[in-house]
């Protein structure tokens, strides 16, 4: 259950801290045998609520600048980019430690240290119409259906009409780690992700990560700060929120 929930393999998941996975059991009600919590998705996918962010608030967007590095100097932050370089007074990383130490100066030791504390496991993820990889008898069929592996890799199948209430007489799937195993004819995209790797508890990595919010006017959020949902996210930016007004 753990490796379909953090798409970590078995042998990652078993450096976890009980505190942490006993914890998150208790807090979406996996330990309940009765009055189970219903989990509910957002209709359409969860790009309705970045679509809803910018329709609702006047932000500027630069798309397709990837970031390459930071520069401080007087109080400015300088961010360079592969198309531009442009200063701020506060910027406010909100994506993966991996990414964000790549950022970061040499001279951000501290700040590195810290963030190596999340690691990130890497996975695909496969959008297909074969379900050969689902139970023989769909009476079983679920939203996630795992499949035991030798090879220690995290391999899982979401069964998207029922977890998004899709209106479609066709099954459609999401695998993880799994391609090799479906129908090619049958697959209709491959996507990479990044998944992280918790080998501490949630509270230790915030009290640490208190050590370097606001330094040098920088800021750090993501679902890393929490267990990896997007509710992480969004309760982690909240708190950044909280320093800047």
């Amino acid at each position: 259950m753990c490796s379909s929930i953090w798409s970590n393999p078995i042998n990652k998941i078993k450096h976890y801290k009980t505190h942490f996975l006993i914890k998150f059991f208790i807090n979406h009600g996996l330990v309940n045998i009765f009055f189970r919590p219903q989990w509910k998705v957002i209709k359409n996918g969860s790009n309705q609520y970045v679509k809803r962010i910018i329709k609702n608030f006047k932000i500027k967007f630069l798309l397709n600048h990837n970031v390459n590095s930071i520069k401080i100097n007087k109080n400015k932050i300088f961010i360079k980019s592969n198309r531009k370089t442009l200063n701020y007074d506060f910027i406010i990383f909100s994506n993966h430690t991996d990414e964000i130490k790549k950022i970061l100066p040499k001279s951000f030791k501290k700040q590195k240290k810290i963030l190596s504390l999340v690691n990130y496991q890497q996975n695909e993820a496969c959008i297909h119409t074969d379900n050969s990889l689902m139970p023989k008898n769909k009476f079983n069929w679920s939203s996630w259906n795992f499949i035991n592996s030798n090879d220690n890799i995290p391999r899982l199948t979401y069964w998207m009409n029922y977890l998004q209430n899709l209106k479609s007489k066709k099954d459609y799937f999401v695998s993880i780690n799994s391609s090799t195993l479906i129908n090619q004819k049958k697959i209709i995209k491959k996507i990479k992700y990044s998944h992280p790797v918790f080998k501490y508890n949630k509270e230790f990595i915030f009290k640490k990560l208190q050590e370097i919010q606001g330094v040098n006017n920088i800021f750090y959020c993501g679902a890393w700060c929490g267990y990896g949902f997007h509710e992480d996210g969004v309760v982690s930016a909240k708190n950044v929120a909280k320093y800047l007004i």
